[in-house]
């Protein structure tokens, strides 16, 4: 594990290097007069071209604990206001050679199909620019896959399947003449269930045995499953800040002409309940002085009757 452990990280400090040679080449190129923004479709037209819609990454914190991964991420719509994707993550980490048992073991296979929404977050006045080349994205998965894990003196195998939610936001890191590589900070977590078989090592320390006293059947975890933390280097031919930003203004327009019938008609309707209080208000006021005019007229009545009796 330790030898896999330092060829992943050899393989990820290469990659670093290699990008940071790469972004002095295009510097040089800049400072040759070449172009570099006319050899790329621009992100604001009408839309995306087929080989921008495909995003590719690799996680790696999971390199580091030698485990390969690589995901692949599908734009679902060409449209340039699309903000919804579809990807595949692959992770495989099996039954690798040893001429002894190892001690500690950490195996796993995983296939996990997802989905995901991606946003911009509005940022505050004065604020510097990368805050507005950042997508912040939330979904969900389902996976399914095997594992082996022995930490200590016992170990346990089995399948694992689970169903979540993902978030997290990317940034970019590098942006190259013809593809760029971005930065993924994210996390995902949801329920798993699982049954599996308890190991230990034999005696003789040649073999591994069954533990059945460690052993479950299917069962629904007891506890939300933190299944992945993403540290990823992205792979993109159109980078993350020239993506999932530009906003249909044909859309904004029927929201706002739907919220301003819907202002009006509330309007309205205060109007009308005003008029009818005001109107409900006028003939109780009427009531009340035809009511006046009524208790005077009989007093007038009264009083008359009065003087024509004392004339009597």
């Amino acid at each position: 594990m330790v030898k896999k452990a330092g060829l992943y990280t050899a393989v990820i400090m290469t990659a670093i290097l290699t990008t940071h040679a790469l972004q002095a080449q295009s510097n040089e190129s800049v400072g040759a007069g070449v172009n570099i923004a006319a050899t790329r479709p621009k992100a604001n037209s009408d839309k995306i071209f087929g080989i921008d819609r495909w995003s590719f990454r690799v996680n790696a914190l999971e390199l580091l604990c030698t485990v390969p991964n690589v995901n692949a991420e599908f734009d679902i719509s060409s449209s340039p206001y699309n903000r919804w994707t579809l990807g595949l993550t692959a992770k495989y980490n099996w039954n690798t050679w040893h001429s002894v048992p190892p001690s500690h073991v950490f195996n796993m296979f995983e296939v996990r199909p997802e989905f995901r929404k991606w946003f911009r977050m509005k940022s505050k006045e004065g604020a510097k620019d990368p805050v507005k080349e950042r997508a912040y994205f939330i979904g969900g998965y389902v996976s399914g896959g095997t594992y082996s894990i022995k930490p200590g003196k016992y170990g346990i195998q089995g399948p694992l399947f689970s169903v979540g939610a993902l978030f997290g936001y990317d940034f970019p890191l590098y942006t190259y003449r013809h593809f760029a590589i971005d930065f993924e900070l994210g996390a995902a977590a949801g329920v798993g269930v699982t049954s599996y078989t308890g190991y230990s090592m034999n005696r003789s320390s040649t073999d591994f045995v069954e533990a059945p006293e460690h052993s479950k059947g299917w069962h629904v975890c007891p506890f939300p499953v933190l299944s992945e933390i993403k540290a990823c280097l992205v792979f993109r031919t159109l980078s993350i800040k020239e993506k999932y930003k530009k906003v249909d203004s044909q859309k904004l327009i029927l929201k706002q002409e739907a919220e301003d019938a819907k202002r009006l008609a509330a309007e309205k309707k205060a109007e009308l309940k005003r008029q009818k209080k005001e109107l409900k208000h006028q003939k109780a006021e009427i009531k009340k002085q035809k009511r006046e005019v009524a208790e005077q007229q009989r007093l007038k009545a009264d009083e008359g009757k009065k003087e024509v009796h004392n004339e009597k």
